[in-house]
């Protein structure tokens, strides 16, 4: 589950292609190893959308619902 978990996050590199190398920051501090917490990145031409999610629960059962906010986010946009 944390590996999944850590694949759907923002991969460095797609971050830096839109910011900059050294104009940007992250912290990511969860609760638990596999929890509900999550951000999201997309980049569309001259915008961009960033969201900070914070799935209810934790553990296994959050981090199911990070699956579901990132999959619905991802049709969303």
């Amino acid at each position: 589950a944390k590996r999944l978990q850590g694949n759907i996050l923002p991969d460095k590199s797609v971050l830096d292609n839109y910011f900059g190398a050294n104009n940007y920051f992250v912290t990511y501090r969860p609760r638990d190893i596999v929890g509900g917490d999550f951000y999201w990145f997309a980049g569309l031409e001259d915008k961009c959308v960033l969201v900070v999610a914070d799935g209810t629960g934790h553990g296994v059962p959050g981090a199911f619902l990070t699956m579901i906010g990132y999959l619905l986010l991802n049709q969303i946009v």
